[in-house]
Formats: structure tokens, C-alpha cells, sequence
């Protein structure tokens, strides 16, 4: 601020010590002292407090925010505050709130968690990383398909977590069975008469 003026109540409530309140607090500040940045902005924790750029505008994505947007205004570790740190919906994480978390996929403003639960079937997928953000669809083992992964491909059967390619192949006898396609639980093939 370029000014200031003397509180009479101030300086007694402070004990006798300050009544100086700033006018006019420039640079996104407010506060007596315009020791605060305006709500939503956030004091860099690099700069000085009289630095002209203290205050730097939060960058968080308001469809995974709770708050629109508002980020900490200030490094606290007891209110474990930390500036600039954007408050995420319960399945939204990233610094901007702006991605789903692990195991969550579509971001959108409508849904009050923010982002919904993958179905990937855990004894089909590679890893337990959830889905695809954008589609929703899982990342499946080599003989393992779907959208959820969920499904033994054609000719393979026995979907089991166990497995590191997921299902095992049909291994029927090419002249005891009509093809090699079998049973997608058991494995018994279609066997002739």
C-alpha cells in the first residue's frame, strides 16, 4: 500500500503496540497489513511479502475442485496448508485437480466425487493402474479381452488372476474335436461322436 491511517481501537486492542491500518492494499493483497493475498490467489512462498508478484493466481481445473477453483492462500504446516495446493474432489488428485486418481476415470464437473470407479476385472488386467482417464477402458493380459477385461479371447479359456497371460489356450486334439474353440471355464473341447 502507499498509505496508511491510525486506529485508536486497533492500537489498544494490540496493547498498545500497533494501530496502523494500510489503505488501498495493492498486488492481489488484502488484510490490515496487506499481508494476505485476495481469495484466489496464493502467496509464493519464494518471494518476499513486499514483492510487486507475491500474489499468483490459482491454477486449479474447477470441475475437480470442491472449492471453484480457490487454492491455499499460504504455507501452513500446523493447518497443514501448503500455498497454491489446489482442494481436490474425493476421486480427483493432481496439483490442479485435474486428473482422475488411480483406479477412477471421466472427470466431470457434474459428478460431486469428480471422476467414477474403473471396472477392470483384477484377474484380467496387466497392473492394478485402473483404467484409460479418457475411455474407461482397462489395460488387458496378453490373452485377456473387453472393455473391463473381463473375457478370455476366442479359442482360450480359465481367466485367472494367477495367470500372467490371463486365460490359457484350447489345446483340443485336431482330429478328436470339431475345432479349438472350448469351454471358456473348463477348457473341454467340443469332442466327435
Amino acid at each position: 500500500a502507499d498509505s496508511c491511517f491510525f486506529s485508536s481501537t486497533l492500537y489498544a486492542a494490540s496493547g498498545n503496540v500497533s494501530g496502523g491500518v494500510c489503505n488501498e492494499c495493492a498486488h492481489n493483497t488484502e488484510g490490515r497489513q496487506c499481508e494476505f493475498c485476495l481469495e484466489g490467489f496464493y502467496q509464493d512462498p519464494n518471494l518476499d511479502i513486499t514483492h510487486p508478484e507475491i500474489c499468483k493466481e490459482c491454477d486449479c481445473e474447477p470441475d475437480g475442485t470442491i472449492d471453484e477453483g480457490i487454492c491455499d492462500g499460504y504455507n501452513n504446516e500446523e493447518e497443514g496448508l501448503v500455498a497454491g495446493k489446489c482442494h481436490c474432489k474425493e476421486f480427483v488428485g493432481g496439483p490442479r485437480c485435474d486428473k482422475c486418481i488411480n483406479g477412477y476415470w471421466n472427470r466431470t464437473a457434474e459428478n460431486p466425487q469428480g471422476c467414477q470407479e474403473c471396472k477392470c476385472n483384477i484377474a484380467g488386467i496387466v497392473s492394478n493402474d485402473g483404467c484409460d482417464q479418457v475411455t474407461g477402458s482397462c489395460t488387458c493380459k496378453r490373452f485377456v479381452t473387453g472393455r473391463d477385461c473381463d473375457q478370455c479371447m476366442e479359442e482360450h479359456y480359465g481367466l485367472s488372476e494367477s495367470d500372467p497371460n490371463g486365460c490359457t489356450p484350447c489345446d483340443c486334439d485336431v482330429g478328436g474335436a470339431y475345432d479349438n474353440h472350448c469351454d471358456v471355464l473348463t477348457g473341454q473341447c467340443k469332442c466327435r461322436p
